[in-house]
């Protein structure tokens, strides 16, 4: 996995509506107009919040796999902590992300 390789992509959850969209400082993580899902919620922000859209600014970290979250908001609310959560390729177009699978796209925007 490379910062590049994330950079203006969008992923897709293999398995429903959520996505993390990737512009050059920033990600957006929504679930068209539902809830992130609770298993998310919790492997993300450690609670069992409820959240629409999480927005922050990312960072990969090559050496530990990680991809750290900082500046984060939960629907507007700022998260006091850094997130952190494990990311690897899955094949030329996937990236399992924590726990889940996504299809990787491109998309045009620099930042979302």
């Amino acid at each position: 996995m490379t910062s590049e390789r994330l950079t203006g992509t969008r992923l897709s959850d293999i398995r429903q509506d959520l996505t993390w969209t990737f512009g050059d400082t920033t990600v957006v993580i929504e679930n068209k107009g539902q809830s992130i899902p609770p298993d998310l919620v919790q492997e993300l922000l450690g609670d069992g919040s409820v959240s629409n859209r999480i927005a922050a600014t990312w960072k990969y970290d090559g050496k530990s796999g990680m991809l750290r979250l900082s500046n984060a908001t939960a629907d507007g609310q700022k998260i006091a902590k850094e997130l952190v959560i494990p990311i690897k390729p899955a094949g030329q177009v996937r990236v399992s992300l924590g726990s889940r699978q996504y299809n990787l796209s491109h998309v045009k925007t620099s930042d979302p």
